[in-house]
């Protein structure tokens, strides 16, 4: 069960270079590709730290990450790209913290950190594209009740393996209505 301090996680803005940066690049690489990560996809780690020194720059509003605290410490980060200003966005949830991990963590964040970025650039819905094989975040999208959209592969999906079978999910704004 969580710690009653948990009521005090909520995401704080901007992002951890060092943790994030250790996570993709000197954590054990089979959990990458377990979850569909194709390492030769992934940015240098010089790449990746100038574009999250950049990031951390942007004012808060405009920041696309948001790093997530349990009981005072940082374990993780939610982010967003394929940012469509005023519609969508796809969102990536990754806890570095393994000891973090199946904690009930991302029950209670992910809807937080939806919220902040639906509001913060003014979105309809937020996508997830989850490997199917990653059981556990799907778990967490059907618990909270996201609406299931249907499968596809993965083509030219950033980081993830090609062929990739992947659960397509969204978590719309409140006003949100489908285009027929």
């Amino acid at each position: 069960s969580i710690s009653t301090t948990f009521r005090w996680c909520l995401v704080q803005m901007g992002v951890t270079n060092k943790p994030l940066l250790n996570y993709w690049h000197k954590s054990d690489s089979r959990q990458h590709a377990f979850i569909g990560v194709e390492l030769s996809k992934l940015s240098s780690e010089e790449v990746m730290r100038a574009a999250l020194t950049r990031e951390a720059l942007l004012k808060p509003d405009q920041q696309c990450y948001v790093t997530i605290l349990f009981q005072g410490a940082a374990i993780g980060v939610y982010l967003i790209n394929q940012l469509k200003q005023n519609e969508s966005a796809v969102f990536h949830a990754h806890i570095w913290d393994l000891d973090s991990r199946g904690k009930g963590i991302g029950s209670k964040t992910y809807p937080l950190a939806c919220e902040l970025f639906l509001k913060r650039f003014q979105l309809q819905r937020i996508i997830f594209r989850t490997p199917v094989q990653n059981q556990a975040a799907i778990r967490i999208k059907e618990k909270l009740g996201f609406i299931y959209i249907g499968e596809e592969l993965a083509h030219n999906r950033g980081i993830i393996k090609d062929g990739t079978r992947l659960r397509v999910y969204q978590y719309p704004h409140a006003s949100y209505t489908p285009k027929p």
